[in-house]
């Protein structure tokens, strides 16, 4: 048996499922600013697809030059570059 959420249009078709749309946590970290770097993530030789959540840390919302970091995956290591301010990487993956 199953565990999680099923949501069904007025047919009775699955249109979201958490057996398959539900993403595992992996990590996270704190870029500095003005950093180009990378992290390893052993736990990213288990998953297929990664995504990242990004968001500024410790910026006033009217900082309009501040830029968060880009951010890649390659095997196991997430790169990261470019960003003038501090950011808070998540990484996810299925």
């Amino acid at each position: 048996m199953a565990v999680g959420i099923q949501i069904s249009d007025a047919n009775g078709l699955a249109y979201f499922s958490t057996d398959t749309q539900t993403w595992s946590f992996i990590g996270y970290f704190i870029a500095p600013a003005n950093t180009n770097s990378s992290v390893s993530f052993s736990t990213l030789s288990l998953v297929s697809e990664v995504i990242f959540q990004r968001g500024a840390v410790d910026s006033v919302p009217d900082n309009q030059a501040g830029y968060i970091h880009s951010v890649s995956r390659s095997g196991t290591t997430v790169s990261y570059s470019g960003g003038t301010i501090r950011t808070l990487v998540i990484v996810l993956g299925r």
